[in-house]
């Protein structure tokens, strides 16, 4: 009886694993926003890397590992601290810039053509904002 219930726990926690992982790789491309905000998002490795533009001009690049480890970035000239993991198929990015600290959680929306970035103001504290962005299509040119 218990080997019986140890192959079911190790089924079960494959196909949840691989659910993961299905739904981790729905947030890899390029999502646009409403208002002229740009999202690329490339799986490298053990590592995510998150570029932003506004209206065609690149505001941020962010590649961090996804172990929660830390990694120093600079934005617009200045450092800032940021860490990386998976809480099941979302992506949550903790960026310490100074005493400010931001966290920001990407889902997949549970479509594969949506994704929600939720943004957190942490310290100091604040209202949290949602940004819905929508899958840009790859052209023939792309591939």
């Amino acid at each position: 009886m218990g080997t019986r219930v140890l192959c079911t726990l190790i089924l079960f926690t494959s196909v949840a694993l691989a659910d993961d992982d299905a739904d981790r790789a729905k947030l890899a491309g390029t999502w646009q926003a409403d208002e002229g905000s740009t999202l690329v998002v490339e799986n490298t490795n053990d590592a995510v890397k998150i570029t932003q533009s506004k209206n065609g001009t690149k505001v941020s690049e962010i590649e961090c590992n996804v172990t929660g480890k830390e990694c120093v970035i600079t934005e617009n000239g200045h450092k800032a601290k940021v860490s990386m993991w998976f809480n099941g198929p979302k992506l949550i990015e903790l960026e310490t810039r100074g005493s400010e600290v931001v966290k920001r959680t990407f889902s997949a929306a549970g479509k594969e053509d949506a994704m929600e970035v939720e943004f957190i103001p942490v310290v100091p504290g604040g209202t949290t904002e949602t940004s819905h962005f929508r899958r840009t299509p790859v052209s023939s040119a792309q591939r």
